[in-house]
């Protein structure tokens, strides 16, 4: 793994290990009450952000899809092999 995708990775990690404590957190309030909103607007903006950091990791398909031809793109190393294996 490139050294400097290291910190993205793991603060990709930290993301969706908080949208699960906020998604047990929703579960547990009513609906519709003022915790339950301010809590799922948490969660939507903790998901969205792993999202964006799951693009820059190249994580997603876009990332190995030509969007005009759809078909993959060059396969070549991943940003998280080391070339180890």
């Amino acid at each position: 793994m490139r050294s400097g995708s290291e910190p993205l990775l793991e603060c990709y990690c930290r993301l969706f290990s908080q949208a699960r404590d906020i998604a047990a957190s929703i579960a547990q309030e009513e609906s519709g009450s003022g915790q339950h909103r301010e809590l799922v607007g948490l969660h939507r903006s903790v998901v969205m952000a792993a999202g964006n950091i799951a693009g820059r990791l190249r994580l997603t398909v876009r990332s190995s899809v030509d969007r005009y031809v759809r078909k993959v793109a060059a396969s070549g190393p991943k940003p998280w092999d080391d070339g180890v294996a």
